[in-house]
């Protein structure tokens, strides 16, 4: 779980790993948002997406977007640069998301999964955060109908996530 100190960014964030996990074609059971105390009394919000494509080492480098879509949906909501938004090395989503870098560079330079091999673990990085936040662009309206959903009922179930883009789709 991450922690945000604002409920409108965890749900903008939570919305962008459903959108992204939907454009890379992993299945999700649901996303929610909760108000959390910590030991000294202060309230943020905390926000979890449950997929349900295991990741595994050949969907590393998709598993890797998805981790990044949630920082780059909140960045965008809060109109702030990724970089300047976050600490990238402490955040929990940087720190999986380089992990999967990590994963799938190996593999790459192995198998030679990629048409062009990346020339370093950054670029690759690199190539998969401006991916996610492709994604997020391209899927703005889907982001902001997700977490306004994720707002009103901190719970949203994938048939309820459906409903929303479904509606979105047909106007």
């Amino acid at each position: 779980m991450i922690e945000h100190y604002d409920e409108n960014h965890t749900a903008y964030h939570e919305a962008g790993h459903i959108i992204a996990s939907i454009e890379k074609g992993f299945e999700f059971e649901s996303a929610t948002i909760t108000p959390h105390i910590d030991h000294q009394g202060n309230g943020s919000f905390a926000g979890r997406s449950m997929l349900l494509t295991p990741p595994d080492i050949y969907s590393a480098g998709n598993q890797a977007v998805i981790d990044l879509a949630g920082p780059s949906a909140e960045a965008k909501f809060r109109n702030c640069p990724v970089s300047i938004c976050y600490d990238n090395s402490e955040h929990g989503d940087f720190t999986h998301s380089r992990k999967m870098v990590e994963m799938w560079f190996n593999l790459d330079s192995y198998l030679h999964l990629s048409e062009k091999a990346p020339q370093s673990k950054e670029d690759l990085f690199q190539q998969f955060e401006q991916e996610a936040e492709e994604i997020i662009n391209k899927r703005w309206t889907w982001v902001t109908a997700i977490a306004k959903g994720l707002l009103e009922r901190r719970t949203l179930s994938k048939s309820e996530i459906d409903e929303i883009i479904d509606h979105l789709e047909e106007n």
